[in-house]
């Protein structure tokens, strides 16, 4: 199950990755870029599956790469949230 979590993480930071850079860049001045926001959450997606594996290969209890794969998960559902907020024009 905690490998399914991995490729999850990674296929999420691969979608982001990809929609972000098929997106046309709608920048209005002052305020910051969503795109970059998002290509930074997608890196950090990226490295959190890497450390998922690597907590799942060196560790006896798999269930700690799980919680913490969950845990990203959450974290950037909050962190893209954020982002939309904060780049939100009026």
């Amino acid at each position: 199950m905690t490998w399914a979590l991995v490729l999850v993480v990674a296929a999420t930071a691969a979608f982001t990755a990809l929609v972000v850079r098929r997106t046309p860049r709608r920048v209005a001045p002052g305020r910051p870029d969503l795109r970059s926001l998002l290509d930074a959450g997608a890196a950090v997606l990226g490295v959190l599956a890497l450390a998922v594996a690597v907590t799942v290969v060196i560790t006896d209890r798999p269930d700690q790469g799980a919680k913490l794969a969950v845990l990203g998960l959450l974290s950037y559902l909050v962190y893209v949230g954020a982002a939309a907020v904060i780049t939100r024009g009026r």
